[in-house]
């Protein structure tokens, strides 16, 4: 390679960062979720993460979605928000240019930036998660009971999605997702209270959701798990 095509090729990266970086900056003024308010240590011990799972996960900050790529063989990630997609895609491209500085965006809460970014500081574990943005897919902005997925998943993370809809709406649309879930998979809801929601094929998984309130009790981590198939 000459000097004069490795110039070029700097200057070329460096433009490409520098529009990363200020594209993060300009979402992050609006953005209302800029890191999870969560523990993802929870959410990844809730979900009991296998390498063969295929997820269906809210994307909000993005920072859980990018935890479950660690374990597992694909993640989907949705969102209402545009502005959510928007950042989860400028992250995972900073993430794959190898800007650890851009993807761990340092706006919000400072203890939930320290919490966040101590999970992803464990030696290695970055690393495995960028080479694994291969199996990330983000779909468009659309409210995650309306998309048509063609097919199911073997656990779907919630966060607190059914607290945002109507009362009267939320177990309608708990039977849609719980039409998305193969037989023994996972759900992860936050604010969880199985007493107010019916499901004739979810139950409590007991020992999940202890496993995940000892790592996050103030969101009432609730695991269910898919005990047969829907009639």
């Amino acid at each position: 390679m000459t000097l004069d095509f490795l110039a070029k090729l700097f200057v070329k990266n460096y433009t490409e960062i520098r529009k990363v970086r200020e594209a993060i900056n300009t979402v992050l003024e609006s953005v209302e979720y800029s890191v999870t308010n969560e523990s993802i240590d929870a959410i990844v011990e809730g979900l009991d993460l296998k390498s063969d799972d295929s997820v269906l996960a809210v994307a909000g900050s993005g920072d859980q979605a990018f935890a479950m790529l660690e374990y597992v063989k694909q993640v989907k990630v949705i969102d209402i928000s545009a502005l959510q997609i928007r950042f989860v895609i400028l992250r995972a491209e900073a993430l794959r240019r190898g800007r650890y500085d851009l993807f761990l965006c340092n706006r919000g809460s400072e203890f939930h930036i320290k919490r966040r970014d101590y999970y992803f500081s464990k030696e290695g574990r970055i690393d495995k998660i960028r080479e694994n943005l291969k199996n990330l897919d983000i779909l468009e902005p659309s409210n995650i009971f309306s998309v048509n997925y063609k097919k199911t998943f073997s656990k779907i993370y919630l966060s607190n999605v059914l607290d945002k809809i109507n009362p009267g709406e939320r177990n309608s649309n708990l039977h849609i997702i719980e039409q998305l879930l193969s037989l023994d998979g996972l759900i992860y809801i936050t604010n969880g209270d199985i007493k107010r929601l019916y499901t004739s094929v979810l139950r409590r998984d007991s020992k999940l959701t202890e496993k995940a309130i000892n790592y996050d009790s103030n969101w009432f981590p609730l695991v269910l798990r898919r005990v047969e198939a829907s009639k």
